[in-house]
């Protein structure tokens, strides 16, 4: 595992689903159907991230970062249930801009594809491209959403997201188990489309 930065002032703000619970992931949140769903004229898009002010900040994030999510933490944190969808192993791979999240528990694998735009320092939106997997809940997320703000901070590999609303959306932070995107650690039980880190 490769040490992430001494110091990255700054919070990441991801898009929340408007009464969302979700106990961890986007990849595990929102209630579209468990079949894939794409947004073709926003994958399509180039990414200006890179060209916006910030890049150069989320740029920082680019790397892949895991977490795990028990059902008793979840409730522990005020959700009503444990979905399946919102439980489990949890991947994160930021590459220039782009975003895809994977979540697994034993009845539930999920994927999803986010594009990333800087909001201030320390501040991004994760709006869906494109999700699927299996989600017998139908809890994945959904294209489009979410669409609010969500604060970051990476400091010595350890990734925090602070979402403004529900507070209680992100339990754990993510641990950097690799400075380099890739999509070689999502589950090959449901992985995530081969392009999905080049749809800018």
């Amino acid at each position: 595992m490769n040490p992430g930065p001494r110091t990255r002032p700054g919070v990441v703000v991801l898009a929340v689903s408007a009464g969302l619970t979700c106990a961890l992931a986007l990849a595990g949140c929102g209630n579209s159907a468990a079949t894939v769903t794409t947004n073709k004229s926003q994958q399509m898009r180039p990414s200006t991230t890179g060209s916006k002010p910030g890049g150069r900040e989320l740029a920082a994030l680019d790397g892949a970062y895991v977490s795990d999510v028990s059902p008793a933490e979840v409730l522990s944190h005020g959700s009503p249930d444990a979905l399946d969808e919102n439980i489990g192993h949890f991947v994160f791979v930021f590459d220039h801009g782009i975003n895809v999240q994977g979540q697994e528990s034993p009845h539930a694998c999920t994927w999803s594809i986010h594009s990333v735009t800087g909001q201030g320092p320390g501040v991004i939106t994760l709006p869906t491209l494109a999700a699927g997997g299996i989600a017998p809940n139908n809890a994945n997320a959904k294209v489009g959403e979410p669409v609010d703000l969500i604060r970051w901070t990476l400091y010595r590999g350890v990734l925090t997201l602070d979402p403004f609303s529900p507070e209680r959306f992100w339990i754990k932070p993510f641990r950097q188990v690799s400075r380099t995107p890739s999509l070689a650690w999502f589950s090959r039980r449901c992985p995530p489309p081969a392009d999905a880190l080049k749809r800018r």
